[in-house]
């Protein structure tokens, strides 16, 4: 799994969920990383260079070493770089790294999906679990995380995959094993030991699910994904200095 890298964490309220952005945007504090696109519910956002936390609100900024976190009955979507939505469920935590070529699913549920699109060639957004890792190049995927710290299972279905989503125990990161759109893994065992199951079909129901978890709920507040990515393409180019267009980091009143 080699080439430009970034990747993602998820857990429930109890284990950190970690997204590693690749695309970060350099800031007077600490470096952007994206942008929160919908938000059902209520979250909170803990910013690395505040002492308080704060509400988290539609259009706001994120930065790398905030952290997330979740309601219940509470859904975020975050567009990092331009290029990857990660969705977050209820009871989850989400920090951002300053490693944008690790991260970690300690436990809980996360889709990713990837603009195709804008990939490079070699691009790719590598998701760790305790027990699995997963390459990622212009898919949605669905990670699901549970078990104990030394039996982990890690779930992963290939909802799309316009190129083969690769995944391998953490053990031996050699021995992929391709997901083909509506496959799925369970990589099982404790790190040092870790071992992937047989490639099976997803089940309609299982299919569903997957869709599900990936989508936003009707009520959900949202902005146009397309939009952002229109203005993160144009500021990004040579010699054009960056607005800041998204909020700024707020403290509690």
């Amino acid at each position: 799994m080699s080439g430009v890298r970034t990747g993602v964490i998820a857990g429930a309220v109890a284990s950190a969920v970690v997204f590693g952005a690749a695309w970060a945007v350099a800031t007077a504090q600490e470096p952007r990383a994206g942008i929160v696109t919908a938000l059902a519910g209520q979250a909170e956002i803990y910013h690395a260079s505040l002492p308080d936390s704060a509400p988290l609100a539609l259009r706001d900024d994120v930065y790398v070493r905030d952290r997330i976190q979740t309601h219940e009955e509470s859904v975020v979507r975050l567009l990092l770089g331009g290029k990857a939505a990660v969705t977050v469920r209820e009871l989850s935590v989400l920090t951002i790294t300053e490693d944008p070529n690790q991260s970690r699913v300690h436990g809980g549920k996360v889709a990713l999906r990837i603009n195709k699109a804008l990939m490079r060639p070699g691009d790719v957004v590598e998701i760790y679990t305790p027990d699995a890792s997963i390459g990622v190049r212009g898919s949605l995927v669905v990670v699901e995380v549970e078990g104990s710290v030394d039996a982990p299972q890690s779930h992963v279905t290939a909802v799309e995959a316009s190129l083969p989503i690769l995944v391998a125990p953490r053990a031996d990161p050699t021995r992929t094993t391709p997901l083909n759109p509506n496959e799925a893994v369970t990589v099982a065992g404790p790190r040092h030991a870790a071992k992937a199951g047989p490639v099976h079909r997803v089940a309609p129901d299982q299919a569903r699910r997957a869709v599900e978890m990936a989508a936003l709920p009707p009520h959900a507040r949202q902005i146009s994904e397309r939009e952002v990515i229109h203005r993160e393409r144009a500021e990004a180019a040579p010699h054009v200095a960056r607005p800041m267009w998204g909020r700024r980091p707020r403290t509690r009143q």
